[in-house]
């Protein structure tokens, strides 16, 4: 759609007072975290078989060690 053509400036269109800048750059704040959450979970669940396997491997040697 044309904004020209719909009554609005392009220059409005884009012009926001301090209150609506603000609660645009909190909602994509907030976006942002909620989407480095989500693929810190996936790293972390897809990480973890890994980490238990080396830490079992780490424990059996440090016993085959001590014996």
């Amino acid at each position: 759609m044309n904004v020209e053509r719909a009554g609005v400036s392009a220059r409005r269109c884009c012009d926001f007072n301090p209150d609506e800048r603000a609660a645009l750059d909190s909602g994509f704040a907030r976006i942002l975290a909620a989407k480095e959450a989500r693929e810190w979970e996936t790293a972390v669940r897809e990480a973890v078989p890994a980490l238990v396997r080396a830490a079992a491997e780490a424990v059996e040697l440090e016993a085959s060690a001590d014996d």
